[in-house]
């Protein structure tokens, strides 16, 4: 059986925790951003109106809305998670290095992880109250079927440039990776690959997102445009009705006010006639802006649904993975085993080493002399525990709630057993109260351990 390499460690601490601080501004700028899009949307509420096509419009747009404002808000986050799970990998670096010291030197600061924003993931509906109905026209309101479309195109379009300045917003956000990549790339450690593949989907996420915020805009915009010209038309109606009801702007001021059927007031068959016919024309205009209006829905706002369902799903399932079984757990006080030959994500989906459950750890514990009663012991197998793992450069880890086991502890027999011997250590550690951010001793005694169990499986296994 070969014995287990241990990969060559080349680390920069500065840098590397610089790379975690973009990261951290990152998360800052998004949380600006967001903000900012949300007071004006929450501005401008109910600014596609009370009727049926201002509402049809909105029920689409609302719909999408509310997912990229998720998204926004979940990446804030998550920006702020990598921030912090970059910085912890480049402490606990600090910390090997100085338990390896000769010097004895103090162990680093532990550093101080963030606080997640809790930003508003909704806003306002677009359907409400819009604007009021233009002068004349109750008078031939039974006459067109429909409503007065009471959009508000000025809020439309300030609701365009906020979509439209959060889109570059976010694109100036993604466009700081490469900087916390290349910062990244100066370290030569086992995380480091799947620390860049996270920074890179960080980025990724954050053009979809400004992708998302630019058609939402244009979709604004649009429906503002149309709403405008079918609102300058149907004025145009109203005003020949005005002139062909009345002899004199004075006489229609007088008639005006007057609330009575239509029929009360026209006594000439052909003026009606003409009004009717006017009617016709503006529901005409009413309903070709319901068809744009459905159209801008059917072409541009329900495919953004689709494309935001799935990546507001990612992110979310990235952030409580990094919440539940990183940092929000025990932090950067987690006790770790660290080396192998193989990555956790290697051995996965190489399928490869020894059969990962818990007959295994058995069988091999008992071989080994290792006492788990009383362990709590987790196998990890899905893809963004073990990423996070990787990202450590750990095959497994212990804190207040167990034992986590990654793929790579199960890489070859002599593997596990250092492994199970070392993280058992942590156990009785934490049984004891000895957990402290010192984490020094507390390593040195699990490794010191593992050598003793090495042997006790090897004679068992001669």
């Amino acid at each position: 059986m070969t014995t287990p390499t241990v990969p060559l460690i080349v680390h920069r601490a500065e840098e590397y925790t610089s790379a975690g601080e973009v990261f951290g501004q990152m998360s800052t700028d998004t949380v600006t951003t967001h903000s900012a899009l949300v007071a004006v949307l929450t501005a401008y509420k109910g600014m596609a109106g009370s009727d049926s096509v201002g509402t049809e419009w909105a029920a689409g747009y609302d719909e999408a809305a509310q997912l990229a404002i998720s998204t926004s808000s979940t990446l804030a986050t998550a920006c702020g998670q990598t921030r912090d799970l970059i910085v912890v990998s480049a402490y606990n670096h600090q910390v090997a290095e100085a338990a390896a010291d000769l010097r004895e030197l103090p162990a680093p600061p532990m550093p101080s992880l963030l606080s997640d924003p809790c930003l508003p993931e909704t806003a306002p509906s677009a359907a409400g109250d819009g604007i009021p109905e233009p002068f004349g026209w109750s008078l031939i309101k039974d006459l067109v079927g429909w409503a007065w479309p009471n959009g508000h195109q000025d809020q439309l379009n300030g609701a365009k440039a906020a979509w439209h300045t959060a889109s570059s917003d976010f694109r100036t956000v993604a466009g700081a990776v490469p900087s916390a990549v290349g910062l990244l790339a100066n370290q030569q450690s086992p995380e480091i690959e799947i620390g860049i593949q996270t920074c890179n989907t960080r980025q990724s996420d954050l053009n979809a997102l400004a992708d998302v915020c630019q058609a939402l805009g244009d979709a604004c915009g649009e429906y503002a445009h149309h709403l405008d010209e079918a609102h300058s038309k149907i004025l145009d109606e109203l005003k020949d009705i005005a002139i062909e009801t009345v002899a004199a702007e004075t006489a229609f001021a007088i008639l005006a006010p007057v609330t009575a059927t239509l029929s009360e007031w026209v006594g000439n068959v052909a003026l009606v006639a003409r009004i009717t016919t006017k009617a016709r024309r503006i529901a005409t205009i009413i309903a070709e802006l319901a068809a744009k209006a459905a159209k801008i829905v059917a072409d541009v706002v329900r495919p953004l649904v689709q494309r935001l369902k799935p990546l507001v799903e990612k992110i979310r399932t990235w952030v409580q993975a990094a919440r539940t079984k990183f940092l929000g757990r025990s932090g950067p006080t987690a006790l770790y085993s660290r080396g192998g030959a193989l990555t956790n994500r290697e051995v996965l989906e190489g399928n490869i080493g020894l059969t990962r459950d818990m007959d295994t750890i058995e069988h091999y514990a008992q071989l080994a002399g290792i006492d788990l009663r009383g362990a709590k012991i987790e196998i990890l197998d899905d893809a963004d525990t073990i990423s996070y793992l990787d990202f450590q450069g750990a095959i497994a880890r212990t804190d207040a709630l167990g034992v986590q086991l990654g793929p790579a502890a199960f890489q070859d027999a002599e593997t596990l057993v250092r492994t199970l011997a070392h993280e058992n250590v942590h156990v009785r550690q934490y049984a004891e109260g000895k957990i402290n951010s010192m984490t020094r001793a507390l390593e040195d005694e699990a490794y010191a351990a593992e050598d003793g169990f090495v042997d006790t499986w090897r004679r068992n296994t001669q």
